[in-house]
């Protein structure tokens, strides 16, 4: 073992000190001398994070491959960067998150190979040009970073297919970002955005759009013709009302509108007829128009229901309701309809009584209805049920 420790010490020696050509020869040096390098291989991302940070590897007395790549650095210029590490191209994928890096090296271009990036959750402001040159770059994550303005450059990596930009401090949405012509996922929620470029329209194969908690006050016509898009959160905005456009989505799978100010909603939602997940918490909704059957996820907690409407008894597939937080006053004999629910919350409301056909959802794993005024006798039913035939009631 000391003797493959001795070896693998040379190897990374050499590749460390620029007197190898590139890492891919070093690697095959240490295949060829049986040395296991996989922990070098699959944490690639060290090199880069030398980059960036201009710190520098100390001479290794005990190359204990247990010990962290991160704790065996010193401190700068205390040995020259390897000029001729130049063609990494070992990695398609690159995670560099919670490091508080405050910007990236223009060495990225090196990383010829690379699919995926994720520099999330650090104090990054800009991006250099040479990000652009990554032709394989498939997924970009940037998301709790201190962007205040949309990096141009990204505009100019056409191949993204996935981008994330939540939790900056993004103002506005670039007309350039039709230039992304393959873009399928788009996440800028948790900004500033007050307004969308018509421009956005031309991203004919965006299918996921996340514009949640920012400053839109009405629902973004510029979106109507996306008729492609299968997920819209835009949840946290003051949109107040939607349009009777919302029912241009035929495949729309997840609606997030909670805390949107809402008072109602267009009968036109019913066309959407694969809807699946339904997020409408936090608004002030007293009725619900029809909607799809197909829907397994419901969320109405936090508006101003005093009755559950008829029609929600039958949505048979549906497998979680929340009602949190309403006025409800009586729950109707037809709940025993919805026999594949495993998630029923009704805490928070005016319920004095529970119809005995609550009892037919058998398949009931989570249950919640204490803060209601139950009469002493009428809780005792429902929790010596609850307690007996639920895995979590409260």
């Amino acid at each position: 073992m000391s003797e493959i420790n001795s070896e693998k010490e040379n190897v990374m020696r050499l590749l460390l000190s620029g007197q190898l050509e590139n890492i891919e020869l070093g690697l095959t040096l240490a295949d060829s001398l049986q040395v296991d390098l996989t922990e070098f291989k699959n944490d690639i991302e060290f090199i880069f994070d030398w980059l960036v940070r201009g710190d520098r590897f100390a001479d290794w007395d005990d190359p204990d491959p247990t010990i962290a790549i991160e704790d065996r650095i010193m401190p700068k210029n205390e040995v020259p960067f390897p000029k001729k590490l130049r063609t990494v191209t070992l990695t398609k994928e690159i995670r560099l998150e919670k490091r508080n890096l405050t910007c990236i090296p223009t060495q990225i271009k090196c990383l010829v190979n690379l699919e995926k990036l994720n520099l999330y959750e650090n104090q990054l402001t800009e991006l250099p040009i040479e990000i652009t040159t990554l032709q394989y770059l498939r997924e970009l994550s940037l998301y709790n970073n201190q962007f205040s303005v949309f990096p141009a450059e990204i505009c100019k990596m056409t191949q993204l297919i996935k981008l994330n930009l939540d939790d900056n401090q993004i103002t506005s949405i670039p007309a350039e970002i039709a230039n992304i012509t393959n873009l399928e996922s788009l996440s800028l929620s948790n900004n500033q955005i007050g307004s969308i470029p018509p421009e956005i329209a031309n991203l004919t194969n965006l299918t996921d759009l996340s514009l949640g908690n920012n400053k839109l006050t009405c629902w973004p016509s510029q979106i109507n013709t996306m008729t492609h898009l299968t997920d819209i959160k835009l949840y946290s905005n003051p949109l107040q009302s939607i349009p009777a456009e919302i029912g241009n989505f035929p495949q729309l799978f997840t609606l997030s509108l909670t805390g949107t100010n809402l008072t109602s909603l267009p009968s036109e939602i019913e066309k959407l007829t694969n809807l699946t997940y339904l997020f409408l918490s936090n608004n002030q909704l007293q009725s619900l128009p029809l909607v799809s059957k197909s829907i397994i996820y419901l969320d109405l907690s936090s508006n101003q229901f005093r009755s559950i409407p008829d029609h929600i008894f039958e949505l048979t597939k549906l497998e979680t309701l929340d009602l949190t937080n309403n006025q409800l006053e009586s729950i109707s004999e037809k709940i025993g309809n919805l026999t594949m629910l495993d998630e029923l919350f009704l805490r928070n409301n005016q319920l004095r009584s529970l119809p005995s056909q609550i009892t037919k959802l058998t398949k009931l794993e989570v249950f919640s209805v204490r803060r209601n005024p139950f009469s002493e006798e009428e809780y005792k039913w429902i929790s010596d049920w609850g307690f007996n035939n639920v895995g979590d009631f409260y």
